[in-house]
């Protein structure tokens, strides 16, 4: 394992410790925050479904967007992942 992932995979743990991961996130090195099967990732899941036609008629890409309240940052990421630029705040 290198340094980096070695950090990464620690902090994880450490973050972990004081407080469950909801979501598996892959981070760098392929360190994952909470692997195996999640429990509440299907909740977001669903609400994505439901969110999506909003995401699509506001074009995010190139948009800049400020999701306030965003947990571990499932909505965060994934208007991340449609071209915004995302500040997210917890």
């Amino acid at each position: 394992m290198t340094s980096d992932k070695k950090d990464i995979a620690e902090k994880v743990s450490e973050l972990g410790g004081i407080q469950p991961w909801n979501h598996n996130f892959i981070l760098s090195g392929g360190v994952e925050t909470r692997p195996g099967t999640q429990v509440s990732h299907g909740k977001n899941l669903v609400k994505l479904k439901r969110l999506q036609p909003l995401f699509d008629l506001l074009e995010l890409d190139g948009k800049k967007v400020l999701d306030m309240g965003c947990n571990e940052g499932f909505f965060s990421l994934e208007m991340a992942s449609q071209g915004a630029e995302v500040t997210g705040i917890d």
